[in-house]
């Protein structure tokens, strides 16, 4: 395992490399609750100045294709990474809008650095999240038509109309964006003999109780 300190929105834009969320992994799940306590840490740390640890983020990493040359597999870190992913789309939004602005970024460059692999018109999601969370995600990115009610993620849609609500004012907005420069995460590769689905299964027994189905797809 190689293991280094990293600026979690340098992670997040490496150019031409795309994130996915395998498939034993669970679906999104992260509520307002934790929407809340990110943003105030955001908040806080953007007014003072100072870097924020958000933990760690383990990935493995493949060969893409012509249109994304590097796949990384997420193995911990998809609630923190799918999150931060809808806080920088209701930035864009903001921006977009016209009613706040940033000094050194555009909406257009947050689009083609976090919320694409690269500035491509037809570029692919900088996130691929699993099978029941991926369409509604790029519905929202890309502004196409949600799915239908049964098939919506409605944690992606109410957390993303959360940080769009707090996004109301030209110092809200600034003091996010000084947090988001100052998130630091550990980046640690699986390499070689290390076994993602073991990693996955040991990392999760302490926190939310794994489900039979989530340890039946981890699994297979």
């Amino acid at each position: 395992m190689l293991a280094n300190e990293q600026n979690l929105l340098g992670l997040l834009g490496r150019q031409n490399a795309q994130f996915v969320i395998p498939v034993y992994q669970r679906v999104y799940s992260w509520t307002e609750r934790q929407c809340e306590e990110l943003w105030a840490d955001l908040q806080r740390c953007g007014a003072a100045k100072k870097a924020h640890f958000v933990g760690t983020i383990l990935y493995t990493e493949e060969l893409g294709s012509e249109r994304c040359e590097c796949l990384l597999d997420l193995i911990d870190g998809q609630q923190r990474i799918a999150t931060i992913t809808l806080l920088l789309l209701a930035l864009r939004n903001a921006l977009r809008d016209g009613k706040v602005k940033l000094g050194g970024i555009t909406a257009e460059e947050i689009d083609q650095r976090y919320l694409h692999v690269n500035d491509a018109k037809d570029a692919p999601l900088k996130l691929l999240l699993s099978r029941g969370d991926r369409d509604t995600l790029a519905a929202l990115v890309d502004g196409g038509k949600l799915p239908s009610q049964d098939d919506i993620s409605t944690y992606l849609t109410d957390n993303l109309a959360f940080f769009e609500s707090h996004m109301t004012t030209q110092r809200a907005v600034d003091e996010i964006w000084a947090g988001l420069q100052r998130l630091y995460t550990i980046a640690a590769q699986l390499e070689g003999d290390d076994q993602p689905q073991l990693v996955f299964e040991s990392l999760n027994s302490k926190g939310m109780p794994l489900r039979p189905s989530d340890l039946i797809r981890n699994l297979l």
